[in-house]
C-alpha cells in the first residue's frame, strides 16, 4: 500500500542512484546511537522516526527499473549493519541488558539469513518474507519503547524497567518470525 502510494513520488525520483539512498539511509541510525550514548531521547526519536526512509531506495529503484541484484545484496547489508546500531542504542541508552541486547542481535539476523539462505535454496525462485513482525514492524516497536522509556522512566515489573519487559516481547515475537521463517522453508523446500 504505501509503496503503491510512493510510486509518482518515486518516478520523479528516477535521477537518484537507488544505491546512494541504501548507503544514506544508515545515517539516522547512526545518530540513533550516538543520541541514545547521550540519552537525547527527542533527537533519538525523531532518527527512529527517520529510519524506515532507508525503504525508499527500493520503491525507487522498482519505480524506475534499476533494480539489481547488486542493490539487493547492498540493501539487505546494510539493513543488517541498522539493526545492529539500533539494537545497540537501546543498550547505549541503558534501556536493556547486555544479554538481551546480544539476543535480539542474534534473532534479528537469523530473521534476515533465514530468508536470504531459503530464497537462495529455491529453485522456483519463491520469496520468503513469511512472519509475524518484520524489520519496519521491529522498528515501529523499538520506536514506541523508547517513547514509553522517556514518559515513564522509573516504571518496571519486578525486577524489570518497562523497557526491558518490552523488549523482551519484540524477542520473544522476533523468535516466532525466525521459527514461521524456518517452517515455510522445510514446507516449500
Amino acid at each position: 500500500i504505501v509503496e503503491r502510494g510512493l510510486q509518482g513520488f518515486a518516478k520523479k525520483l528516477s535521477w537518484i542512484n537507488p544505491n546512494v539512498i541504501t548507503v544514506a539511509g544508515i545515517v539516522p541510525q547512526i545518530l540513533f546511537l550516538i543520541f541514545m550514548s547521550n540519552q537525547q531521547w527527542d533527537w533519538a526519536i525523531v532518527m527512529l522516526i527517520l529510519a524506515p526512509l532507508d525503504m525508499l531506495d527500493g520503491i525507487i529503484a522498482r519505480a524506475n527499473n534499476k533494480t539489481s541484484a547488486f542493490g539487493g545484496f547492498l540493501d539487505s547489508t546494510i539493513d543488517r549493519i541498522g539493526d545492529f546500531l539500533i539494537i545497540a542504542g537501546l543498550y547505549a541508552g541503558g534501556l536493556i541488558n547486555l544479554q538481551l541486547t546480544a539476543l535480539l542481535i542474534l534473532v534479528s539476523f537469523l530473521i534476515s539469513y533465514a530468508r536470504s539462505r531459503a530464497e537462495l535454496a529455491s529453485e522456483q525462485k519463491q520469496t520468503f518474507d513469511y512472519g509475524l513482525i518484520e524489520r519496519p514492524e521491529r522498528i515501529a516497536f523499538i520506536l514506541t519503547v523508547v517513547i514509553v522509556n522517556v514518559l515513564f522512566p522509573t516504571a518496571g515489573l519486578g525486577t524489570y524497567t518497562l523497557a526491558e519487559f518490552l523488549l523482551a516481547i519484540l524477542l520473544m515475537l522476533s523468535t516466532i518470525t525466525f521459527f514461521q521463517r524456518v517452517y515455510q522453508a522445510y514446507k516449500k523446500l
